[in-house]
C-alpha cells in the first residue's frame, strides 16, 4: 500500500498513526471511567511504549518499501494458523 499509495513510509506511518486516534481515545476514555485514571508512576513506561510503538512502526513501513510487501505475507500466514489453533482449543507454542 506504501508504493501505491506513492508517500514516503514515514508519511504513511504518520497517517495510519491518525486515523488510529479517535478509537484509542474512545477506549482510554472507558478505561479511565471504568478503572479509574493512570497511577502518577506508571506514566513514564506508558510513554516509553508509546515511543518504541511509534518508532517500530516507522522502522516497519521503511522495511516494507525496502524488501516489498511479499515479504510479509509469511508473518500473516504464522498469525492467521496460530489464531485458528488457538480456536479450536490447541496450544500456540
Amino acid at each position: 500500500m506504501v508504493r501505491l499509495s506513492e508517500v514516503s513510509p514515514a508519511t504513511s506511518a504518520v497517517f495510519r498513526c491518525a486515523y488510529a486516534v479517535p478509537p484509542l481515545l474512545f477506549l482510554a476514555w472507558r478505561e479511565r471511567r471504568r478503572l479509574g485514571p493512570l497511577p502518577r508512576r506508571a506514566l513514564p513506561a506508558a510513554w516509553a511504549a508509546g515511543v518504541a510503538f511509534a518508532f517500530d512502526l516507522l522502522f516497519w513501513h521503511h522495511a516494507i518499501d525496502y524488501v516489498g510487501g511479499r515479504a510479509s505475507r509469511p508473518c500473516w500466514a504464522t498469525c492467521r494458523c496460530s489464531w485458528w489453533r488457538s480456536r479450536r482449543g490447541g496450544a500456540v507454542r
